[in-house]
């Protein structure tokens, strides 16, 4: 629509949101929590890869795009290469950091799309969550 319509724009597509899912160590089912003590869920096999962006990295790139022609009717991809990891490597970052494993509970992608239409445990969560290995 807004294409359509003329409307100038820049889309700023930033994926996973820093402050919002490291905490929890990117499960899902815990956004907002403190890091898990010893168990943590999995969506899919936990091989997707996601990007993690500093909300204050996105916001000071998404001010810098509103004057700059370059971006003008056009996508703007905030994919720092170091920030590019899947749930299972982060979960094994935070394992050598923490010195201590983590029960790891798996939902499979059939059981997650189970989940998606009938309970309220994923509600909360976009439809874009990077753990599940194909796209929904």
């Amino acid at each position: 629509m807004i294409e359509a319509e003329g409307i100038p724009h820049t889309y700023v597509c930033c994926n996973g949101f820093a402050e919002t899912y490291l905490p929890s160590i990117g499960d899902v089912t815990a956004v907002g929590a403190d890091p898990p003590s010893d168990k943590i869920t999995v969506l899919g096999d936990g091989d997707a890869k996601a990007v993690f962006v500093v909300e204050k990295d996105i916001a000071t790139y998404t001010v810098r795009a509103v004057d700059d022609p370059r971006t003008l009717n056009k996508i703007l991809y905030m994919r720092p290469p170091a920030n590019i990891v899947s749930h299972n490597e982060l979960i094994s970052m935070w394992e050598r950091k923490a010195g201590r494993t983590f029960q790891i509970v798996r939902i499979p992608e059939a059981g997650l799309l189970k989940l998606i239409k009938g309970t309220s445990i994923i509600d909360p969560v976009p439809r874009h969550v990077y753990g599940v290995r194909t796209w929904l």
